[in-house]
């Protein structure tokens, strides 16, 4: 019988080990995002502002704006050059590391009168969807065009509304949330279509998309093998009332509820 005991709090230490709470930040927000080193950003619920905190909970360094709407999309794939999208004004802002204001790039100086959805890409070019064309297009930072796509009208719905476009290693993912995630590779040639009609928090980073479900299940696949994973965050200690999004990168866990981020530690 103590050899019994001793066995149950191993393995409660380790379960509770596996969950364990790193940090919070009472905030609420609109936006997070990660970048590969583990530095996490975050946009404020009215979109006006950004504060980047490194991977112990520190805040390191604040963006903020009254003049150009809300921020529809960071992109921060470059740690050293993030990307913010304003898509009421169609204006780009590029960033140095401390969130100091670099570039500022009007899309509509490139004939571009509606981009429903921007991100960077890996070799510091911008990669945009084009309403009106219904192209994706890929932009050096001057207004060339170095890449597009064909029209996409037996791709898409004609109401077709992206809610993100970003690029992942050798993809370029387009997602329209309540509909389907469309990859692309990187000169812009159709792969596929995932059908994800109940997904949220979309999050594609190399062979692996995961998502939150309306139930609030944390979902993986493997794009490759198509081993699927549905993970009861309930079950594992985590609080899910009021959870908006979820990111994992590096056994780490990364919630945003309605007025807390929270971090976990997440072995499995």
């Amino acid at each position: 019988m103590r050899h019994f005991f001793l066995l149950f709090f191993f393995f409660l230490s380790f379960w509770a080990q596996g969950q364990e709470l790193l940090w919070s930040i009472p905030q609420k927000s609109s936006l997070i995002r990660l970048d590969h080193l583990q530095q996490l950003y975050i946009v404020s619920a009215d979109g006006k502002k950004i504060d980047k905190y490194d991977g112990e909970g520190q805040k390191l360094y604040s963006f903020s704006q009254n003049n150009r709407g809300t921020i529809e999309e960071l992109d921060v794939s470059n740690p050293f050059q993030p990307l913010i999208f304003f898509s009421d004004f169609q204006e780009v802002l590029l960033l140095d590391r401390r969130l100091g204001q670099m570039q500022s790039l009007d899309l509509n100086d490139w004939d571009l009168l509606q981009v429903d959805a921007l991100s960077g890409s890996s070799d510091q070019k911008i990669w945009l969807f084009d309403a009106i064309d219904f192209q994706l297009k890929k932009m050096s930072p001057d207004g060339q065009v170095l890449i597009e796509t064909a029209e996409l009208w037996s791709i898409l719905r004609d109401d077709f509304l992206p809610t993100r476009l970003w690029e992942s290693q050798d993809k370029l993912a387009l997602w329209e949330e309540g509909n389907a995630l469309y990859l692309f590779d990187l000169f812009g040639n159709f792969l596929r279509k995932i059908p994800l009609p109940d997904a949220r928090s979309l999050q594609l980073t190399g062979p692996y998309l995961s998502w939150l479900d309306h139930q609030q299940h944390w979902q993986r696949i493997h794009l490759q093998s198509f081993q699927q994973r549905k993970i009861d965050l309930k079950k594992s200690g985590i609080p899910t009332q009021g959870l908006k999004a979820l990111r994992y990168q590096a056994y780490r866990l990364y919630l945003a509820y309605e007025n807390e981020i929270r971090v976990y530690r997440w072995e499995e």
